[in-house]
Formats: structure tokens, sequence, C-alpha cells
């Protein structure tokens, strides 16, 4: 076979060389290329011979189909989202794009996620990609009952091309782990997850997860030493310094968070990694103009924040970046702007996250109508563990906020009326 191809592409190539545009030629070698996989190569010659000759027309778009699926996988990010659902425009009974397209999605929009995996085993029932991310997805969205059934319905050999058995378990355990937490069972969420991270010893994301609820317990020391043992198991590597980075934004620390992603070489961040990098850098940035402000120095901090959405460019369109930046604004008393920036969060059908994250602007804006009512509206979706957590933490500093003006309103009992269903709660 790869002899075949070496004397193909030896011919093929012999004829363009004396006749650059003969389109029988470029096809024949755009088909020798994308049967070896070099499928920039082969986009660009079957894209004019298909051009010349339809017959040329289903090689050329299986060439564009895998060029796109390969550069998403490099660069992930919403852009990668809008050019795999196009490849899959292209392919649509070949899996490995609704695959991808679940992984990019899975941690913004479980739902598209999920019907994406669950079409690609509606293509290829025993899609190992599409099993792994599945069984994940259930596992991250606390369903523990389908994650079992799922896990239950697999052959050996499925398991085997799904990870292995003790990762579709481990699944299992944080599946459990997160209905544990919805439902206020830190414990029973801590056991869970220690035997998640126990059948799979090397798994940062699950000593991340972990990590996080020992923090949410009150225990950072134990947090600390978990993610310890993370640094010295897996020292270094992009992932292991990403969810560092993860864990220290998540205890406002945006100096740790900065300095573990600088320890990232820029090629080697995908788009995530470089989201967090400028969210990082914009917190700093706000830092600084905070402390601006507390010397009377508003002009210069305003300032500050200008040049910072300036270097950012078109990276502050991004969700969280355009989210950094609007509540920097609202700490300094920009509201206007802030309140502007906040404004790209919610344009076409925003998520759950892009929500969160507006409902964080609105909170440090004071716009407490407006607040009100998302709230309301996030009570009612569809919430993963961490979301939930962050939505019961924004209702509080909500409800806090609206106990302090009661009291200082001198109505005590309204003040109490108001806070007694978060002590409830929140004790």
């Amino acid at each position: 076979q790869a002899g075949a191809l070496d004397v193909a592409e030896a011919r093929f190539a012999q004829v363009l060389r004396a006749q650059p545009k003969n389109s029988e030629a470029m096809g024949g070698l755009g088909s020798v290329r994308l049967r070896q996989e070099r499928f920039g190569e082969a986009a660009e010659l079957l894209r004019p011979a298909a051009s010349a000759n339809g017959k040329w027309r289903s090689a050329a778009n299986a060439a564009r189909y895998w060029l796109v699926l390969q550069e998403a996988r490099r660069q992930p990010g919403p852009e990668a989202v809008a050019k795999v659902r196009e490849a899959i425009a292209l392919q649509p009974k070949e899996p490995t794009g609704h695959v991808l397209l679940g992984d990019l999605l899975g941690a913004s929009d479980a739902a598209t996620a999920e019907a994406s995996y669950r079409r690609a085993l509606e293509l290829d029932a025993g899609n190992a990609g599409a099993l792994q991310g599945l069984g994940g997805l259930l596992g991250r969205l606390g369903r523990a009952d389908e994650a079992a059934a799922l896990f239950d319905r697999l052959t050996p050999e499925q398991q085997e091309r799904a990870g292995g058995a003790a990762v579709l378990r481990a699944n299992l355990a944080r599946a459990r782990a997160q209905q544990a937490i919805v439902s206020g069972s830190l414990e029973m969420a801590q056991i869970e997850l220690k035997d998640a991270v126990l059948k799979q010893p090397r798994d940062l994301w699950l000593r991340l997860e972990l990590a996080r609820l020992y923090q949410q317990q009150g225990r950072p020391d134990q947090a600390d030493g978990l993610m310890a043992g993370l640094r010295a198991q897996d020292e270094g590597s992009p992932q292991a310094l990403f969810a560092q980075a993860l864990f220290a934004r998540e205890r406002n620390d945006w100096n740790g968070a900065w300095a573990a992603l600088e320890r990232i070489p820029a090629a080697s961040r995908d788009a995530e990694m470089s989201a967090l990098h400028d969210t990082a850098w914009v917190q700093l940035q706000a830092a600084q103009a905070r402390t601006l402000v507390q010397g009377n120095r508003v002009g210069e901090a305003q300032l500050l924040l200008a040049r910072t959405e300036s270097a950012l460019g078109a990276r502050a369109a991004q969700p969280a970046i355009a989210a950094a930046l609007a509540g920097a604004y609202a700490d300094i008393g920009s509201q206007q702007r802030a309140l502007a920036l906040a404004q790209r969060l919610m344009q076409g059908n925003p998520g759950v996250e892009e929500r969160l994250q507006y409902g964080q602007v609105l909170l440090r804006a004071r716009q407490d109508a407006e607040l009100a009512a998302l709230l309301r509206q996030l009570g009612e979706a569809d919430l993963t563990a961490p979301q939930l957590k962050r939505l019961q933490e924004l209702r509080s500093a909500y409800v806090l906020r609206q106990v302090d003006a009661l009291r200082e309103l001198g109505n005590l009992e309204g003040a109490y009326e108001v806070l007694a269903p978060v002590l409830a709660q929140q004790p």
C-alpha cells in the first residue's frame, strides 16, 4: 500500500512539474496527500481540481474536513467551534467531527456537547472518543445513574477503547461526587472523589476537584497538600500548570494564576489557557487600578484600564476577559464603561457561564434590580456543581447588600427576613 502511494505520488508530481495546472494530476496528488494525512497540502491541491472537475468534490470536502479538525485540536476556542460546525456540514456522517465538537463544548455548553457525543455513537456505536467523552461529561454533570448505565452497557472491548475500566469507574465516582455536592452532602462527595483518585491517581482533574472540595469545606491545608502532590507528580507539564492556575483563580490568587501560566510557553498554551492568562493579567491591572483610586488618583486608574483594554485588542471580546475588564471598571466607579463591556456577554444566546459572569459585573456595578431578575432566571437553569456554587455565592453577596441597606435604614426586622433564607442554606 505504501509502495503504491509512493509510485502514484511520483507520477502525479512528475505530471505537475510539466503541466502545473493539470487538474487530474492535482486531484490525484491531492488524494495521495489525503491518504498520507497531509491535510493542508491535500486541500490546496484538491480545491482547484474540484473547481475544474466535480469528481474531485468529495475528496476536496474530506481534505477540508480533516484539516479543520486538525487545526481545531491545535487551537480550540470559539472560532474552532464555528469551523468544526462547518466541517460537520461537509461530512455529517463522519463521527470524528461530532466527537470533537462535544470535546470543545463540554465546559461551556453541556447540552450540545452531549447531543454531539450521542450523534457520534449513533453513527459508530463503539466510537472510543464518544464513549469516553460522554462518560466524562456525565461524570462532571453529576448524572451518576446515566454514567452507570453507560458503563454497564459496554463490552470489555468497548471499555478498553473508552480508556479502560478504571477511567470509567473514576468517571462514575466523579458523577456521584457531583450529585452529592448538589444535594449538599460534602462528606459523601469527598468519599467518592477520594475513591476516584485512588482509581486514577494520575488524573490531575480529579485531584483538582478534590482540592476544590477541601477548600469548600474550609480545609485549605489539605487542598494545598493535594495540589503539591499534583506538582510533584507532573511538574512542568502545561496541563498540570493549568490546573494549578485554575485552583489559584478560584482562591482569587491572581498572582499565583499568572505565575503558573507564565511557566507555560506561549506556543504551548491552548485557547483556554491563553484566555485565563489574559484574564489573570487584567485582574492584576485591576488591582493596581483599585490602589490608584484609594489614593484619589481616579484619572490614572481609568487610563491604566484603558491601556489594558487597548493592549488586549480583539481578545477583549472573549467572555471571561470582557467580564474581568467590566468588573475592573465597575470597581473604580466607571459604571458606564463596565456595563457597555458586560453587554458583550449577553449577545446572541448566552449560556449559563456568560450569565454568571454578567451577574458578577452587575453586582460590582450595583445594578441590583437587573441582578435580581438574572438570579431568578439562573435559579431555573440546569447548573453543574461548580456553577451552582458560584450562583449561591452571587446570591449571597446580593442578599447581604440588601441586608446592609435595610440595616442602615433602621429596618432590622426586614433585614432579618431577607437574610433568613441564606442562613438556612449556609448556616
